[in-house]
């Protein structure tokens, strides 16, 4: 098939699917609040899609193996760095077990209790997203982690760690600016800090402590239409 062919085949279908999705997007009220765009933006959907299939009962509520493959990707461009990971924010476990098969030392921070700390820039709520009723589950997963149990920032006081890679889901502002004033000076240089939230209606207070956290103090930040985001040290 020529390049034309294979741009008018793609125009064809383009005009058979957009009214199909914008639909889909009026009938089922699929817009977020202002700025955040509506699901199907655009269209375009990729057609290479190296994640599909992959994290299949392998991600926590919530997650996507969008998210999951994200976070894969820049912890290997990290480890090439160094193999000392952190994850903030431990919930079902997931995210740390893949780190561990991926040969990274990885220190898990959590009260394993849902969230800690929220207040007035949070939607969220403390308690929610407790593990409770999975929690020997959940430490079975991470076994193989260093464990530190605790509400943030309270855990890190006396520490001194040093990390090649840091995912950071704590959901709500205040322990997420503390963490993230906390690990940014302990970065090898090469290494990344991802923030699981940073674009969603509903964690308002990622979004408010990353832009606060990046102007005072310069890093460089990538956003990801995933809704994540990116500090590359």
């Amino acid at each position: 098939m020529s390049t034309e062919e294979l741009l008018n085949k793609g125009k064809t279908e383009r005009m058979v699917v957009r009214p199909i999705i914008q639909t889909l997007i009026d009938v089922y009220a699929l817009k977020g609040p202002e700025g955040f765009g509506v699901l199907f933006e655009g269209f375009n959907l990729p057609r290479w899609l190296p994640f599909k299939g992959k994290f299949v009962g392998k991600m926590g509520f919530g997650q996507s193996e969008e998210r999951m493959y994200n976070i894969q990707q820049f912890a290997k461009a990290a480890m090439k760095h160094g193999d000392r990971a952190a994850e903030f924010g431990v919930y079902t476990g997931y995210t740390t077990r893949m780190l561990l098969d991926m040969g990274f030392d990885v220190l898990a921070f959590d009260s394993f209790e849902g969230i800690k700390g929220s207040g007035e820039h949070d939607i969220m709520q403390d308690g929610e997203f407790s593990v409770d009723s999975m929690l020997e589950e959940t430490f079975e997963r991470i076994k193989d982690a260093y464990v530190v149990v605790g509400t943030l920032p309270g855990t890190l006081e006396g520490r001194d760690d040093m990390f090649n890679f840091v995912h950071l889901d704590l959901d709500v502002y205040e322990p997420t600016l503390a963490v993230l004033r906390y690990v940014y000076p302990r970065m090898h240089t090469g290494g990344v800090i991802v923030l699981d939230d940073y674009g969603y209606h509903i964690t308002p207070g990622i979004k408010k402590a990353v832009d606060e956290f990046v102007a005072e103090s310069g890093a460089k930040f990538i956003y990801l239409t995933s809704g994540q985001g990116v500090i590359l040290v």
